[in-house]
């Protein structure tokens, strides 16, 4: 999986985390779309997770990109800046959303979930994916 965050450190400690889950999952780490696409130009990965708002490329430009070169890849789109509008990009797109902030159980359930199926079903799509990501989120704050 690839890890796209133009914070390192936030890139860094999510894909530590994320290592720990086991099951051999493989985690690499970009800091802008650019260098995830030069990334994903040369090796397959089953899930992308991306943050939204970066310098140059933004993590939705990302998705929609990856979205044609690579088509089985499952793309997650973190953001603190959840919109109505972004929201409606995601769902045209059928990828996942995640609010920020999220805690590390959040995201490894989420890529759990992304990387056991074919297409992020559990995620696809305005309604479930927003309402999952806020769901969890609710949760977290009670």
């Amino acid at each position: 999986m690839l890890i796209v965050d133009d914070e390192t450190a936030v890139a860094l400690t999510l894909a530590a985390s994320l290592e720990k889950l086991g099951n051999g999952y493989v985690v690499e780490t970009a800091n802008s779309g650019e260098e995830a696409m030069t990334k994903i130009r040369q090796i397959s990965y089953d899930l992308l997770i991306t943050d939204y708002k970066m310098p140059g490329m933004s993590g939705l430009e990302l998705a929609r990109t990856v979205r044609c070169i690579s088509p089985n890849t499952q793309v997650v789109l973190m953001s603190a800046y959840g919109t109505d509008e972004l929201c409606e990009e995601v769902e045209c797109l059928g990828i996942g959303y995640l609010d920020k902030p999220f805690t590390v159980a959040q995201i490894r359930e989420i890529v759990e979930g992304a990387v056991g199926c074919e297409a992020l079903a559990s995620l696809a799509g305005l309604k479930s994916a927003c309402w999952r990501a806020r769901s969890l989120s609710q949760k977290r704050d009670r």
